[in-house]
């Protein structure tokens, strides 16, 4: 009985990949291995390759990094809409990952969204006004705001405490930054 759970518990892709036989499972983690040697370790020993020994050696590490970044992305997306789903409605949601490891890698890519958005928002206003006082007075709103989101309208996950958390300490960090030691491009 308890094998037949065991069996039925299994991951969709742990099927996929027990369907592929074992010598191209081999040769599959020799390729990536050699991929990621030469990517890492050796990256001036691909130069003197002809480019298709070039392309094919270092494929893997490539599709990898690719799919990592949008598996990061894709997680930050859905701990953003978590954690405006906790902020609004005082509830933890459903979509809360069971891994302590996909609630860091959610919560870490949801504070690259925020990162990516804040600063290049921060930057036009100091663009756009010659100096960095809307730019941090931006710091001081969403600083105030996410504090609020954090501590008034909890409780939350750990992937949106990992998101507010940490957008609080960024947002503080780059508006102490911008009041203190930027200066504006003249």
């Amino acid at each position: 009985m308890q094998g037949t759970k065991h069996m039925n518990s299994k991951l969709p892709w742990s099927k996929v990949i027990e369907a592929v036989p074992l010598p191209f499972r081999v040769l599959a983690v020799i390729w990536l291995v050699v991929s990621f040697a030469f990517n890492i370790g050796l990256p001036e020993s691909t130069a003197n390759l002809p480019p298709i020994a070039k392309f094919v050696i270092l494929l893997p590490i490539a599709i990898l990094s690719i799919a990592v970044g949008l598996f990061t992305f894709w997680r930050g997306c859905k701990t953003i809409q978590a954690a405006t789903m906790s902020i609004f409605s005082h509830k933890v949601g459903e979509s809360t990952p069971k891994s302590q490891t996909f609630s860091f890698i959610g919560g870490m890519g949801a504070l690259q969204i925020y990162l990516m958005v804040f600063m290049l928002a921060a930057f036009w206003l100091a663009e756009q006004s010659g100096n960095y006082g809307a730019s941090v007075a931006l710091s001081v709103l969403l600083a105030a705001g996410i504090g609020f989101a954090l501590f008034a309208r909890k409780p939350h996950q750990k992937d949106v405490k990992v998101f507010l958390i940490g957008g609080l300490l960024i947002t503080i960090l780059f508006g102490l930054i911008m009041a203190t030691v930027a200066e504006p491009r003249t």
